[in-house]
């Protein structure tokens, strides 16, 4: 498709110089108004707060303001991609370790089951989370409580998310689970 320029002419010129000049004149011309973007650009606060491990074939950039760790076990997350090749016992050890751990990109739960499924999760983690899951999802992630993994999935429905989106909301749900854990244990502590 080619663009199209249309010339100014002389009188649209004369037209467009004049009404500005009748503006200034009836004292009327207003100093472009400054746009606030921030009402309108996501925070993304959960994303500025954690920290990621991105797995070896997750390639999407991510802004600068994401912390993104070189190794799991330093991380507030851990994501491979859908078509990763971290072998399953590495997921699994990660949230051995109190890592949550996930897929980013579809089919996230199926792939993510069956890393969970090749690293033996079964053997240490209880509950019927490797039957879990049905759907399309572009993020799956399990957040380790002891024995048991607690699950979050998750789809931006009519449109591709970006890395940064979809981190802010896993981060978010970590440290949701994270707060709870604390308020289980203070609880604990005074009983």
């Amino acid at each position: 498709m080619a663009m199209r320029f249309e010339p100014t002419t002389r009188r649209r010129a004369l037209e467009i110089g004049g009404s500005g000049l009748a503006g200034v004149a009836a004292g009327c011309l207003q100093s472009p108004e400054e746009t606030d973007d921030s009402a309108e650009t996501p925070a993304y606060t959960a994303a500025r707060e954690g920290s990621v491990y991105l797995g070896p074939d997750i390639t999407e950039e991510v802004p600068a303001f994401v912390t993104v760790v070189e190794d799991a076990r330093a991380a507030d997350v851990a994501l491979v991609a859908a078509d990763t090749t971290v072998p399953g016992a590495t997921v699994v050890q990660w949230l051995r370790e109190g890592v949550p751990s996930g897929v980013y990109g579809e089919p996230a739960v199926t792939t993510l089951l069956e890393r969970l499924r090749a690293g033996d999760a079964g053997d240490h983690f209880e509950g019927e989370f490797l039957s879990s899951g049905r759907g399309h999802h572009d993020i799956a992630v399990f957040y380790p409580d002891g024995e048991e993994l607690h699950s979050y999935t998750g789809r931006i429905d009519g449109r591709d998310p970006s890395l940064v989106e979809v981190l802010d909301r896993v981060l978010d749900y970590v440290f949701e689970q994270s707060e709870r854990e604390r308020d289980r244990r203070r609880v604990d502590r005074t009983v």
